[in-house]
């Protein structure tokens, strides 16, 4: 798939973080999902902070595990989710694998919900090129102008939700239509069994309140340099930072992980499901 202007994908052997040294802001920990039943992180207090109507950016990095990207059954996984069940409300990005011309194939998806805007026109797709490899992977909405964009590895990428292959997929402008669904990472909001749950690892999850620009994706995704996220010139759009390790905590039977924003209330923590304490794993961008 072409990326940008270029038909080569970004390097993805040596991410920022790896090959410089020193290092000027460490990732030590990541968290697996798929090693237990129902595994996941949910918010554990009120989520009126993630009800983001008009803009939306969500940035992680990510692998998927070999046993979802070779499936040759139908999956639909839940990754970073806000959405409903029929995925006509809220904001989310999720792993699916396509049916295409009789043969699975594995793609990172991001939608919001808009009354009036049937899925295919505001579905971003992605296909995953390898598994058990590591990507930074971005997406932006703005209501206003009913732009979608998306992003591997600092570089803005083609979208195939509308078989178009935009860059930037232009929808009908809506605004996102709400929906009390939680908070949920490693797992879609609305499935109580094993079936939604993300096989693969997510490291440095961040949710901001504005369309980010490519530049300031690009900055992210340069993790040794701009890892910390509180001194982002974007850090009054920040909505949340899950570092995934550097400051959970085991109590025992759950993982305790706290938005890492400063200022960030505990209604926006979360709380692991189905997590052991060997989820946490060494961190995916050192």
């Amino acid at each position: 798939m072409f990326i940008g202007s270029i038909n080569t994908i970004p390097s993805i052997v040596n991410l920022p973080g790896q090959s410089k040294s020193p290092i000027d802001f460490t990732d030590e920990f990541a968290f697996r999902f798929g090693a237990n039943p129902n595994a996941e992180f949910f918010t554990v207090g009120p989520t009126s902070e993630f009800d983001l109507l008009s803009t939306v950016t969500v940035s992680f990095w990510f692998t998927v595990d070999n046993s979802l990207w070779s499936s040759t059954a139908n999956e639909t996984r839940g990754m970073v989710d806000k959405l409903n069940s029929t995925k006509n409300a809220g904001w989310g990005v999720y792993f699916q694998n396509f049916s295409i011309q009789g043969v699975r194939v594995p793609f990172i998806c991001a939608t919001t919900g808009n009354s009036g805007v049937g899925l295919t026109s505001r579905r971003l797709r992605y296909e995953v090129p390898a598994a058990d490899t590591a990507y930074h992977y971005a997406f932006t909405y703005n209501s206003i102008t009913g732009e979608y964009k998306s992003y591997i590895n600092g570089q803005a990428i083609f979208n195939t939700g509308n078989n178009t292959g935009e860059i930037t997929l232009t929808s009908i402008p809506a605004p996102i239509s709400n929906t009390s669904a939680d908070l949920v990472v490693g797992k879609d909001t609305t499935t109580a069994t094993q079936s939604g749950e993300f096989k693969g690892k997510m490291d440095e999850i961040s949710i901001w309140n504005t369309d980010l620009s490519y530049q300031s994706i690009n900055n992210i995704y340069n993790f040794s340099v701009n890892g910390n996220l509180n001194q982002n010139a974007n850090v009054s759009n920040l909505v949340a930072w899950y570092r995934c390790g550097e400051n959970s905590t085991w109590s025992g039977n759950e993982w305790q992980m706290p938005n890492s924003r400063l200022g960030a209330t505990s209604a926006t923590d979360v709380a692991s499901a189905g997590l052991i304490e060997a989820d946490r794993v060494p961190g995916i961008i050192v």
